[in-house]
């Protein structure tokens, strides 16, 4: 009866996890299409393996495919999730530097250039950050485009208020 009650949650978690890793761009875009994107939120906890985080990861990862989906759900989100959606993009910076100066969009807070470019890495380690930063700065230096320059103007005006980018232990 024990093993029956430790199997039971293991079963659930890997049917949910299974469901998460099959989650595809193409079902997220029908789904805002169908619901529109402030119901498609609105039902979405914003819970670490959840749903909303498996699509920020994506978005993260620089995935064209998946920033596709960012000038959908930017007018849509509030609070915590415009700064999901901010530090997605922003982490996707070093992978796709060009996605991602496409998907910027300055009439939209959550994914303008002043919150993108900020340095919105509110949970990473100070090591993390200062490793994020040279990548980003990078990649940003790189491209040349309009946007990548105000990208990169902005982010060294953050590092060089903030005092995060220091030596780590």
């Amino acid at each position: 009866m024990k093993s029956l009650i430790v199997i039971i949650p293991l079963l659930f978690s890997t049917s949910q996890a299974a469901t998460l890793t099959d989650i595809t761009v193409e079902a997220v875009t029908k789904q805002i299409q169908q619901q529109g994107a402030k119901q498609f939120i609105s039902e979405m906890p914003d819970a670490p393996g959840g749903k909303w985080h498996s699509i920020m990861q994506h978005i993260a990862s620089g995935n064209a495919s998946w920033l596709s989906l960012v000038p959908l759900l930017a007018p849509e989100v509030d609070a915590g999730f415009a700064d999901d959606l901010a530090t997605s993009l922003a982490e996707a910076i070093p992978a796709n530097v060009e996605g991602v100066m496409s998907a910027i969009d300055d009439y939209h807070h959550p994914v303008s250039t002043q919150s993108v470019c900020a340095m919105p890495l509110y949970t990473r380690s100070v090591a993390e950050q200062n490793d994020y930063v040279v990548k980003a700065i990078q990649a940003l230096y790189k491209s040349k485009s309009a946007q990548a320059m105000k990208c990169l103007n902005q982010l060294v005006s953050m590092v060089g208020q903030s005092s995060t980018f220091r030596e780590a232990n």
